[in-house]
């Protein structure tokens, strides 16, 4: 019984009170209740007086409606910036962002603002400063590739030169052997031709 009342607070609590269905989009009003941010914005949409909550009829602003996390039901506080998504505090204690670079939502988005206007900023610059700015970018990777270039040249010529050595080394032991052979030949044909002649002859016989 216990355990069936659990369940049904858990699927009240994942539930929309306008829609009946579980959030979709989920945004948190002034006095705390939850809601789709579809259906509380239509609500208010139709609404004649000064806009309240459809649950406690509380008075609530239209511009702070405040988003929630979908898998807790509790306000996003956190931004993560490897997920790049808003998390809630309970997030923050699961698995899923573990060691994870974590900011306060509004530092992200204060970051993420200056980000936009630096980039509309420089959409706007002259178009000879951009051009400048265009040279220097592709200049700088001119540059990277021409380092990377030198490194696979270098590597290259360090290799070329040990197969060289390696060579001349191995040739060399082999013409050593062919002289040192050449050169017996020579000790002994002039042994042969300081002979008298009359052995020389006995010797050719």
């Amino acid at each position: 019984m216990a355990t069936g009342n659990l369940i049904k607070n858990i699927s009240d609590e994942a539930t929309c009170s306008l829609c009946l269905e579980y959030f979709k989009d989920p945004v948190t009003v002034d006095c705390g209740h939850n809601f789709c941010q579809t259906c509380i914005a239509q609500c208010l949409e139709k609404a004649e007086a000064e806009p309240s909550c459809p649950q406690c009829r509380e008075t609530i602003s239209l511009r702070n409606f405040r988003p929630i996390c979908g898998k807790h039901q509790e306000p996003l506080k956190l931004f993560c910036k490897e997920d790049r998504m808003c998390i809630c505090l309970v997030c923050l204690l699961s698995k899923e962002h573990k060691d994870h670079n974590l900011v306060l939502l509004e530092e992200a988005s204060q970051e993420y603002k200056v980000r936009h206007l630096c980039g509309r900023w420089v959409a706007r610059l002259p178009e000879p400063i951009k051009e400048k700015q265009k040279c220097l970018s592709a200049f700088e990777k001119l540059q990277e590739a021409l380092e990377e270039n030198k490194c696979v040249w270098m590597s290259w010529l360090d290799d070329l030169q040990k197969k060289k050595e390696e060579y001349w080394k191995e040739n060399d032991i082999e013409l050593l052997d062919k002289i040192t052979d050449l050169s017996s030949q020579i000790a002994e044909m002039e042994k042969k031709w300081q002979q008298p002649a009359g052995e020389f002859l006995q010797v050719r016989h």
